[in-house]
């Protein structure tokens, strides 16, 4: 059964992109792909691979309301939610959305690549990456889809929540590392974020935990867009 995804343009990137001399050559085998009217000079797996080890992936999952976010514009889809043949995406930048049926709740879930200079290869990776998720309940370490829970995805545009900027401003307060960095910067957040729980703990506030309330929201929102656990 073929998998069933549309393609969307990438609206928001969680953190920061990779570019140029930061992104590597695929490390996958070198098949020269040409499918569905795409093509790329450098990507290493073909197209129905991929496709294959991803749907396997998410069926695995019983994964619903599959998207694949590329760096298109909106008149270079399909009105079936596929991609024209013509189009090229202008990054090799890739997301991931579904939700995971598997589990309940069902989380929604996102997973996002950036690391190769062909976006073909970054799909392999993000379906290499939830193969090797799903391996670890092999000897049953996890029972509920633990090892999904850094990768949850953000939270709508339309629903209120602390923005990125006004969590980092939260914990830039709170541990004095600069807000910028902690927006944009995954390994600062999470230093700031440790800083920021040390000082606001109840335990060195005698009991009071408003401000460390505050600093938990801001790691929940970080969290997400950085995509780890903070």
């Amino acid at each position: 059964m073929a998998l069933d995804y549309v393609v969307k343009p990438i609206d928001r990137w969680p953190g920061r992109r990779r570019h140029g001399s930061e992104q590597k050559r695929t490390p996958f085998s070198r098949t020269i792909q040409r499918n569905e009217g795409w093509s790329s000079r450098e990507s290493g797996a073909s197209w129905s691979k991929i496709i294959s080890s991803l749907e396997r992936e998410l069926r695995a999952l019983r994964a619903t309301g599959v998207i694949l976010r590329l760096d298109v514009q909106p008149h270079q889809l399909r009105n079936d939610g596929g991609i024209k043949s013509n189009a090229s995406p202008a990054t090799s930048a890739v997301m991931l959305e579904f939700v995971a049926e598997r589990f309940k709740p069902s989380p929604k879930l996102l997973y996002k690549c950036d690391v190769f200079r062909d976006w073909q290869s970054n799909v392999y990776a993000i379906a290499k990456s939830l193969e090797a998720l799903r391996l670890v309940d092999r000897y049953e370490v996890t029972t509920a889809g633990e090892q999904y829970a850094g990768f949850k995805a953000l939270p709508a545009a339309t629903q209120a929540t602390m923005t990125t900027r006004s969590a980092a401003d939260v914990i830039e307060r709170f541990s004095d590392y600069p807000a910028e960095e902690i927006e944009t910067n995954p390994s600062s957040a999470r230093d700031a974020v440790r800083v920021a729980i040390g000082r606001t703990h109840p335990d060195r506030n005698n009991g009071g935990r408003d401000n460390y309330d505050r600093v938990d929201a801001a790691r929940r929102v970080l969290s997400s867009v950085h995509g780890i656990s903070l």
